[in-house]
């Protein structure tokens, strides 16, 4: 969320400083950094130890 709030703010202010950039990327960039933040948390995840394990029932 955090991420998300700066990414959005910082295309504001983009808009209004008049950065010759599209709009198009501009406010396309908080949904981008958004996913590249999940993208590079899912590849550090691993699944649990007994994922792959048959339950044995004692």
């Amino acid at each position: 969320c955090l991420l998300f709030g700066f990414a959005d703010s910082l295309q504001s202010a983009a808009q209004a400083a008049g950065v010759p950039i599209a709009p198009e990327f501009l406010l396309a960039l908080p949904y981008a950094l958004t996913l590249v933040a999940l993208v590079g948390a899912m590849g550090r995840a691993s699944p649990p130890k007994y994922v792959a394990k048959p339950y044995e029932k004692l």
